[in-house]
């Protein structure tokens, strides 16, 4: 069989479009995927290595385009940029995940990718993505540290390097690198559509075995306990996931690929729980995580609205409520919404109310011609 070059697999991969854009990037590490390694790695971190562990060259080449790929993200439009969430973020992600249970070499982060999908991938340097659509389904901080240990456990456990054990991973990557990059141009999605044939479609279809997502679940709720919080939050993550499978009617997320199905990850925590910590109690955070909430829900809300899911958009508007009883611009999707389905009485209470605490808001105009629209029906 004739050997694919860079240019091959460039042209095979745009070829073919397949149009459930999912999770922004994560073409780039799925692809490496579709090479298994029984070799038996060390993870960072680990008891009774003495700090010299260092990278392979393989794992070299994974992480200098691991910060090459954070750059292009940290300049296109996807990241939401939150001081105080980000910090927030980056300190759960350091109460599971302690300096020195991961080593000095992973560089972890947290951050925010403005998607409404429900999806988190991490980067084999220690970098976590998270999408705002899961952020915005999650209900405390207990199932956000869930999210963020079974993501750094793919890197501390060097999963990608585990999946992998022949060169043609530098190939797969520069090809993943150029077709993100061209589809951050065209906007929330651009041309990843696109991406998932040939190489890209098995890989995704593939994704980490799961020996290794069971690992991820195994130890990051270890690590969940550790850092004190309440293990039986963790298999709530996975429901929120399950439930938007239900209501976008699909029968399983393709950035899962292969792994474990939704209903097999809430059994497999659950079962963790009932043999190691069905006693076990610890920190919930609900508070603390609604402190950091408002603000990624009404950023996560355009998002929705653009894609239809007026549902969706109707319970973060009363949620952002429930949060900020005095806020004024969740009123105005509130109203857009019930005037969409006709609910016109509601329409126009919520529009009233955004006016009436928003007086001079830059849409007045624009609402007040919604209101009479109603009203003439």
């Amino acid at each position: 069989m004739r050997k694919l070059s860079r240019d091959d697999m460039l042209s095979k991969v745009k070829s073919r479009p397949w149009r459930r854009p999912w999770a922004c990037l994560v073409f780039l590490f799925s692809s490496f995927l579709i090479f298994s390694s029984c070799a038996t790695i060390t993870p960072f971190g680990s008891e009774g290595v003495d700090g010299t562990m260092t990278l392979t060259k393989q794992e070299e080449v994974l992480w200098d385009d691991s910060r090459r790929e954070q750059r292009q993200i940290a300049y296109s439009k996807m990241l939401y940029r939150d001081e105080a969430l980000d910090t927030y973020l980056n300190r759960v992600a350091r109460t599971v995940l302690p300096l020195e249970a991961s080593g000095e070499l992973l560089e972890v982060s947290v951050n925010v990718i403005l998607s409404p999908y429900l999806n988190a991938f991490a980067y084999p340097n220690g970098a976590v993505y998270i999408h705002s659509g899961m952020l915005a389904r999650i209900e405390n901080e207990a199932q956000l540290a869930a999210l963020i240990g079974h993501e750094l456990t793919h890197a501390t456990h060097r999963h990608l390097l585990r999946s992998t054990r022949t060169s043609a991973i530098t190939e797969i990557v520069a090809v993943g690198i150029e077709i993100v990059a061209e589809s951050y141009a065209g906007g929330e999605y651009g041309a990843l559509g696109n991406l998932v044939s040939g190489v890209g479609r098995k890989a995704i279809t593939s994704g980490y075995s799961r020996d290794y997502e069971r690992e991820a679940d195994v130890v990051g709720l270890r690590l969940l306990v550790e850092a004190g919080y309440d293990p039986h939050e963790a298999p709530k993550l996975f429901m929120h996931l399950k439930e938007h499978l239900e209501e976008e009617n699909i029968d399983e997320p393709f950035f899962f690929g292969s792994h474990p199905k939704v209903k097999e990850r809430i059994d497999s925590y659950n079962e963790q729980i009932a043999a190691h910590y069905p006693e076990t109690t610890g920190k919930v955070g609900k508070e603390d995580y609604e402190k950091h909430l408002y603000g990624i829900l009404m950023a996560n809300i355009p998002l929705e609205m653009k894609k239809g899911r007026y549902e969706v958009v109707l319970r973060s508007a009363k949620r952002c409520l429930e949060l900020r009883p005095d806020a004024a611009v969740p009123y105005r999707y509130i109203g857009i919404i019930n005037m969409k389905f006709d609910y016109d009485k509601e329409a126009l209470d919520a529009f009233n109310t955004y006016l009436l605490r928003n007086p001079n808001a830059k849409d007045k105009q624009e609402i007040k011609d919604y209101i009479k629209k109603v009203k003439a029906r």
